[in-house]
């Protein structure tokens, strides 16, 4: 599900990169995404939020979500791994997200 609103905003200070993937290594969808991303040659950064309480706080409290992974492009977030949405990224890497019409308050 894409999302957009003012809890999908991280700080710079946490990340320079255009695209943020929040994850659980040991979860099967976080590997997947991490998969797509790295066979289409999509730079990204990475936190693992089972090894620095920071990244879960960053993903319960600016980012309001309980699910991962959870990934961060241009204020707009999808959550959950969802091969089509991934790959419509992987497609057009600098694409600005469209939203489902589902905002955060």
């Amino acid at each position: 599900m894409i999302q957009e609103g003012s809890g999908a905003t991280v700080s710079r200070a946490f990340c320079d990169a255009e695209l943020l993937l929040l994850y659980r290594t040991r979860l099967r969808a976080c590997r997947d995404a991490k998969k797509v991303l790295l066979s289409h040659g999509i730079p990204f950064e990475e936190r693992d939020i089972c090894r620095n309480p920071d990244y879960l706080r960053i993903l319960t409290g600016e980012l309001d979500s309980r699910t991962t992974p959870t990934l961060v492009l241009a204020g707009k977030i999808i959550v959950g791994f969802a091969q089509a949405e991934y790959e419509v990224l992987a497609r057009n890497p600098g694409m600005k997200l469209k939203t489902d019409g589902r905002s955060r308050a």
